[in-house]
């Protein structure tokens, strides 16, 4: 079935602009996954959206629509690329069945929006989506620069169920809270490299497939501290196979790696590129998505780069507000433009009730890389920061396994004096146990985790230093750094 368009100059301008996209997506495909004739590597979840694909063609999987939120530089647009790639070079999909929209461009050239760039694609296939009898696969990347993207991708959605829909966008806050959206798919957040896979990237060095999802069973399931460093041992026995200086590598990695376009470059280049990133967010995505003045996104670039320096902590945002002499509204919009962009993350004090409300949120950079670079900015080395980096990938680990481990059920900071730098909740058969956590740069001593211990009743608690392999000290246990950020 065909149907009748008005035929204006608008109208052509805007079919042939979609006509263009299918016709040269395969060549900017290559163009975003190679380098140098070789194609850039993948990241992990680059496997995991492939099996979501290969299930969706197969009809044994139930999940078409894939949201991937995530900070800038975090490999978004390649990852959308690389599947393409997948798409025609291993599934054979033929590319009039490929639709790959940059929907930041579709506002600035051709002033449309994603419905009806897809309905101008439609016309180009010559039938409805309802009509459709091959699978359709639509990539949407930076889909918050059309401000009615949830309804579109909805509407896009439900009209068929032979489209397979990928959608990326910097503001974690839209791609998770569209309660309509959040029923019909599933997200994958594109975070900054684990040391793990700056390794795989940067050396081409793969732990064993298993490797870290044992980690992780070692230090928060295990509960027992014997068992702990039972099960440590003979995980770090395997590490020396890397064949690789991981403690050397650990420092290179807070100061440099957080980023996959850091793999190749030297730091000079790496930090311009970050702090690239940063400006592109603020002046950028602030304007567009939070609606913020040229102003207020000043004094938010000022504020990020106060932050760096400090140590991760407590925020009194009524005290920068006062500071910068701005209304708190504001100062609060740009922390959370800060959290929804995925620059910085916000931990809750160990509280209940109102206590909680009333305390300060600790905050932490998502990558410590970011922390480098701004510091680097403003004339200071990041080798004097190295024990605030540790603690901002530490946090950061925390953070993101919190949403993706179901043992852990909560990642608090210690409001108490001589406080430890994180508390974790674990969810055990025998109730929630509450976990203190240290970092330190060298070897850090156990003063405040033994006094944190008794507090809370834990029936251990972790540092991670410098010790050169897994540690026991009766119910403390000390982890190496160079290991636990492998997760």
């Amino acid at each position: 079935m065909t149907f009748e368009f008005t035929r204006n100059e608008s109208h052509l301008r805007k079919v042939g602009y979609i006509q263009r996209q299918l016709q040269v997506a395969y060549y900017r495909a290559l163009a975003y996954t190679k380098r140098d004739q070789q194609d850039l590597p993948y990241r992990w979840a680059y496997f995991r959206l492939v099996k979501y694909i290969r299930s969706f063609l197969r009809g044994t999987g139930k999940n078409r629509l894939i949201m991937i939120p995530g900070l800038r530089g975090t490999g978004k647009t390649t990852l959308l690329w690389q599947l393409y790639r997948y798409l025609i070079e291993e599934e054979k999909i033929p590319h009039k069945y490929i639709l790959f929209l940059p929907v930041d461009e579709l506002r600035t050239l051709i002033g449309s929006n994603i419905y009806e760039a897809v309905s101008y694609y439609e016309e180009l296939l010559g039938m409805r989506l309802e009509e459709l009898r091959a699978p359709v696969f639509i990539f949407l990347d930076e889909v918050t620069y059309d401000p009615n993207w949830p309804s579109a991708v909805k509407a896009i959605y439900d009209r068929t169920p032979m489209a397979f829909i990928v959608i990326s966008g910097s503001s974690a806050l839209a791609l998770k809270t569209t309660p309509d959206l959040a029923r019909r798919g599933v997200r994958e957040i594109l975070y900054p490299l684990s040391m793990a896979e700056y390794i795989m990237l940067k050396y081409g060095k793969y732990l064993r497939r298993d490797f870290i999802g044992e980690l992780k069973k070692a230090i928060f399931e295990s509960i027992s501290p014997d068992r702990i460093l039972q099960r440590l041992d003979e995980l770090y026995r395997e590490l020396a196979g890397l064949g690789i200086d991981l403690r050397v590598i650990t420092t290179q990695y807070l100061k440099l790696g957080g980023l996959p376009f850091a793999i190749s470059n030297e730091q000079e280049k790496i930090y311009e590129q970050v702090f690239d990133v940063i400006e592109r967010v603020i002046n950028k995505d602030f304007a567009v998505l939070y609606d913020m003045s040229e102003e207020t996104r000043e004094k938010a670039t000022m504020i990020l780069a106060g932050i760096s320096t400090n140590p991760p902590g407590p925020i009194a945002i009524s005290n920068i507000a006062r500071d910068m002499g701005m209304k708190y509204e504001v100062a609060r919009k740009i922390f959370h433009a800060f959290e929804q962009s995925l620059i910085l993350y916000s931990i809750p004090p160990h509280a209940k009730g109102m206590a909680q409300i009333r305390k300060a949120y600790k905050y932490c950079f998502t990558t410590p890389t970011i922390r480098a670079a701004l510091a680097y900015r403003l004339g200071w080395s990041p080798d004097d920061l190295l024990g605030h980096m540790l603690e901002d990938a530490v946090l950061s680990t925390l953070v993101k396994l919190k949403t993706i481990h179901p043992k852990i059920v909560g990642i608090h900071y210690d409001p108490k004096k001589n406080n430890v730098d994180a508390i974790i909740e674990i969810r055990t058969i025998k109730g929630t146990i509450s976990i203190p956590i240290e970092t330190g740069w060298g070897y850090k001593e156990e003063r405040q985790i033994k006094k944190a211990i008794k507090r809370l009743n834990s029936p251990y608690g972790i540092i991670i230093d410098n010790t050169p392999k897994p540690e026991q000290n009766k119910n403390i246990i000390h982890i190496p750094k160079h290991m636990f950020l492998l997760m």
